[in-house]
């Protein structure tokens, strides 16, 4: 496992250097050595929601109507 730091933002301009090209050029890497996987990916974009940049959400419906009325 390698945790890289990048230049800030402000010292990486152009799309080359976002974080989409970024990522594909990491995983690249290995394309071409038998046996070896590459998997990069971003930090999380809040600390402390996960590795996958995702959330949860509940909604509560304090009318007590049906699932099919929150549509």
């Amino acid at each position: 496992m390698v945790i890289a730091q990048l230049k800030d933002w402000s010292e990486r301009k152009g799309e080359e250097h976002g974080i989409e090209s970024v990522l594909a050029r990491i995983n690249s890497f290995g394309e071409d050595i038998p046996d070896m996987e590459v998997f990069a990916m971003a930090p999380p974009l809040i600390d402390g929601y996960g590795v996958a940049n995702g959330f949860e959400v509940y909604l509560q419906d304090e009318a007590g109507g049906s699932v099919e009325d929150l549509h």
